[in-house]
């Protein structure tokens, strides 16, 4: 009786003890000897390269060399897509392995007018002859600019001190919707975090796009009080309640306008893996 009670005990802690042990599974990372152009084709990479995360519907591969990281995105699916036109793409970087939000790079698209791209490449210290820039400022149509910003766990924007050349782009093969991004090993570096970045370890990688940026939360709020000025006082003071569960997350009933609004927004979609970077070889 006593010997089954040992074996009982050692095979839970032995149970107990697995998910400790137990490893996820590692997403290497191609080296790669010439840079890599984000021209949103797939002709960089193999079919067998790409992995296929099916809950988002999506397939994506990695390569790098020593100073870049090559990101390939193929989306599968058009809503899923469109989620990401409204949101833009979040990379979470974890140097710890923990599947937790630290340190992001947040890559969407800028619609800018003629003087707002001069002002913006004048700001980054891009020189531009003086018949472009009249060119641009003539212009009409607006100009669409991939851009990213450093974020904080919370999705708010960090000041850069400099600006390493990041960017994306993006194009239509068939039915899928390719999205190629060029990101600096420097950029993945948290400044704020005590954990020091090593490339040469493997770390956490977080994905995410849809549901609401900080940018969408506001403007909700601000339309739904433009809604709530123009039905006076109907609604009996509402407005507030409303504005209120918005900032807290709390949809109900009681607010009606906002719990359809955020019906309106595009699905959230976020998972993790672990990346290993690929050494020079």
């Amino acid at each position: 009786m006593r010997t089954h009670k040992v074996l009982c005990f050692m095979a839970a802690l032995l149970f107990a003890a697995v998910p400790f042990f137990a490893e996820d599974k590692v997403v290497a990372s191609q080296w790669t000897a010439k840079p890599l152009h984000p021209d949103g084709q797939t002709a960089d990479w193999g079919q067998s390269a790409l992995i296929q995360s099916k809950s988002e519907n999506v397939s994506y591969a990695f390569s790098n060399d020593a100073s870049y990281i090559y990101l390939l995105f193929v989306f599968n699916e058009s809503k899923t897509t469109s989620s990401v036109g409204l949101t833009g793409m979040t990379f979470w970087v974890n140097p710890e392995g923990k599947e937790k939000k630290t340190h992001g790079l947040r890559f969407y698209q800028k619609v800018l007018s003629g003087p707002q791209l001069v002002q913006q490449m004048e700001s980054q210290g891009d020189f531009l002859p003086e018949d472009k820039k009249a060119e641009i400022l003539a212009s009409k149509k607006p100009f669409i600019l991939s851009w990213y910003d450093a974020v904080n766990k919370k999705g708010e924007v960090v000041p850069l001190a400099t600006r390493p050349p990041a960017t994306f782009r993006v194009k239509k093969e068939g039915k899928d919707t390719v999205f190629k991004y060029l990101i600096p090993l420097a950029l993945l570096k948290d400044p704020a975090s005590k954990t020091p970045f090593d490339a040469a370890k493997p770390f956490k990688l977080g994905f995410e796009w849809g549901g609401a940026t900080p940018e969408m939360m506001k403007d909700q709020v601000a339309a739904l009080g433009e809604m709530g000025v123009r039905a006076g006082g109907e609604r009996g003071g509402n407005l507030e309640t409303q504005v209120r569960g918005e900032e807290s997350g709390e949809f109900t009933a009681s607010s009606p306008d906002m719990s359809n609004m955020r019906r309106r927004l595009p699905k959230k979609y976020d998972f993790w893996v672990t990346l290993q970077v690929a050494q020079k070889q």
